[in-house]
């Protein structure tokens, strides 16, 4: 994703800042902690500022009492690796993933994108509720994607892998 859209905030401000960037910038719920040369010194998320909350962490504290300085990365050479990336997501449950380069910050991905990405390659859903009062009585014994439509099923005309599992060709 790009980096424009994503909050950069120096480790020297406090909570109070971090809490205005993650206002400011909600869709994402993520404000790195960079240096000058936007180098990543940790992470702040809504997470991190309820978890201040609850302790009762006053808001002109220093983030470096909450930020998270050692999120999970993932260097940039490393980032054509897309099972390395889905495992990373799935074993530490996170919804942000920075890519780094000597510690530079070069991309954010969002576990929305990776969950997006892997629905985009199906063409067709097929609703197929209710009773199918109107396809009686055929819908007594088949279930609605089954049913033929000339020679093939519903199913078979969306989903051609299907013919091959069902034995129709």
């Amino acid at each position: 994703m790009n980096l424009n859209k994503f909050s950069f905030i120096s480790k020297n401000k406090k909570l109070n800042d971090a809490i205005k960037h993650l206002n400011k910038n909600k869709l994402h719920g993520i404000v790195l902690v960079t240096d000058k040369h936007k180098k990543l010194q940790g992470t702040i998320t809504d997470g991190d500022v309820r978890r201040a909350i609850i302790k009762k962490i006053n808001l002109n504290s220093d983030l470096s009492f909450i930020m998270n300085k050692k999120p999970i990365t993932i260097d940039e050479s490393q980032l054509f690796n897309s099972n390395k990336i889905k495992n990373l997501f799935k074993k530490f449950r996170i919804k942000h993933l920075v890519v780094l380069n000597k510690r530079k910050v070069k991309k954010v991905i969002l576990y929305d994108e990776i969950s997006e990405s892997s629905l985009s390659n199906i063409p067709v859903v097929i609703m197929a509720g209710g009773e199918g009062k109107r396809l009686r009585p055929y819908s007594f014994t088949l279930p609605k994607p089954l049913i033929p439509i000339g020679k093939y099923s519903t199913l078979e005309i969306f989903n051609p892998t299907a013919r091959k599992l069902t034995g129709s060709s």
